[in-house]
């Protein structure tokens, strides 16, 4: 199970309870997606909640044409195409979670699914689908709470970025930055991670997206970026965050490389090294080899004579379970 596909399961689970009202439901996962005992529960505790809803979770993919886009976003953006995620089992689980959480009433987790089939979308390098649902998270957020408005603005800057829309960007960002200023004690729970520090760090992610995507424009993008990512890397782990400074610093190497600084890019990767035994996370793993086997057809010996060794620290530490 990939590490997107257990955070959408997670707000499946979210929102199964949502719908479910009060108590806990002790159903568990089959093939990475809710047991029908669970949605049964589940649907035997709220009468809005039909068999389509819970055949969602074990219905094979192909067979499933109905989506968020269908069920929420049929606004005046058009329709959504069904295929959610690269990710079958995700994009099932991601439109679960939107039909339940609307089944319940809770706008709150549908506008957060949204944002994360669009994250996921970003991803992935496909910046009209990442629009497309980070728009309509925009839209379905119209009469919430500010946090929550502030992190579907802050998807769409991403989608953005991905984009290649420089304008656009800055002045999503600088929305989510203005919405997040007015914090209220009724916030979701689930958006506690939200912070001006998450901004600065998705901004700093962001930017390097659209310095991949604008080459003109990209020495100015990357310099930007550095300045974002580089407290993030380096005060991750005093925080307590070694994830996050992990993931950060990950973009931070990727950065100096487009860059065509060798020795900062290899100065980064030997501080990822260090961490990465220290973080539990398939997708960092996965970025980092990738940031590695890049940086290896880049630089060579004649740039620094501490690649070699810089990159068997990497590849060590990645051959580590």
């Amino acid at each position: 199970m990939t590490t997107d596909h257990i955070g959408m399961t997670r707000l499946v689970f979210q929102a199964v309870r949502l719908a479910a009202g009060a108590g806990s439901l002790r159903g568990h996962v089959i093939n990475g997606k809710p047991s029908s005992a669970t949605l049964n529960t589940a649907r035997e505790r709220h009468g809005r909640l039909n068999r389509r809803d819970a055949e969602l979770a074990v219905v094979p993919p192909e067979r499933d044409t109905t989506c968020a886009g269908h069920s929420v976003c049929g606004n005046k953006r058009g329709h959504i195409p069904g295929s959610c995620s690269s990710n079958p089992a995700s994009r099932n689980a991601g439109c679960l979670a939107i039909r339940l959480a609307r089944s319940a009433g809770d706008h709150h987790t549908v506008a957060n699914v949204l944002g994360m089939l669009s994250y996921q979308h970003a991803a992935c390098g496909k910046p009209a689908a990442a629009l497309r649902f980070a728009e309509a998270a925009v839209d379905h957020t119209t009469r919430s709470l500010p946090l929550v408005r502030a992190r579907a603005w802050g998807r769409l800057a991403t989608a953005h970025a991905v984009a290649g829309d420089v304008p656009a960007f800055r002045s999503a960002t600088e929305q989510c930055r203005t919405l997040l200023q007015h914090r209220r004690d009724d916030d979701p729970p689930a958006l506690y991670y939200f912070t001006d520090d998450q901004i600065a760090a998705e901004t700093g992610h962001a930017l390097v997206e659209l310095a991949a995507a604008t080459p003109r424009h990209a020495r100015r993008l990357l310099t930007e970026a550095t300045e974002h990512l580089s407290p993030l890397t380096h005060n991750g782990p005093v925080s307590g965050y070694q994830r996050s400074a992990l993931l950060h610093g990950i973009h931070l190497a990727r950065a100096h490389l487009l860059a065509h600084d060798a020795e900062a890019t290899l100065h980064t990767l030997l501080h990822l090294a260090d961490r990465v035994p220290h973080v539990q996370s398939i997708r960092c793993r996965s970025l980092l080899g990738r940031i590695r086997r890049q940086a290896g057809t880049h630089i060579h010996s004649s740039d620094s004579s501490d690649s070699a060794d810089v990159f068997a620290m990497v590849d060590r530490a990645l051959s580590i379970s």
